[in-house]
């Protein structure tokens, strides 16, 4: 059992609208090992997200809210931040749960699952 009132914010180091997303598609595409996120890249495949990954933030106990950069800014009113990262937010406050750098490290969507359990552990106990 969790908190209710803590979630999940997964931020991704893209910004939002139709033109960035269709770049962010097509570079994703045709040039994966240029492509600066590494959270889209592991968790979206060419058609949507990957079924694995929606079934386990599902599972995972949390809500799970998903921002671009930009409307992270907005929302939380925070700067000069790295993205792709995951925050915990409760009472609008956030705070960072797993780094750039951590997320970046990942070699698989696997591993990044298990990051991300490790850490929702972390909090729960």
């Amino acid at each position: 059992m969790h908190d209710i009132e803590t979630s999940l914010v997964l931020v991704y180091n893209a910004d939002s609208g139709s033109f960035n997303t269709l770049k962010d598609i097509l570079t994703r595409i045709i040039t994966p090992n240029r492509y600066s996120c590494r959270l889209c890249g592991l968790t979206y495949g060419a058609f949507g997200m990957k079924s694995k990954w929606r079934k386990f933030l599902d599972d995972l106990g949390f809500s799970v809210k998903f921002l671009h950069r930009d409307e992270f800014i907005k929302s939380y009113k925070i700067e000069n931040l790295e993205f792709p990262a995951v925050y915990t937010s409760r009472d609008n406050q956030v705070a960072l749960l797993i780094s750039r750098t951590e997320i970046n490290n990942t070699k698989s969507l696997d591993d990044l699952m298990n990051l991300i359990s490790t850490k929702v552990n972390e909090i729960k106990n």
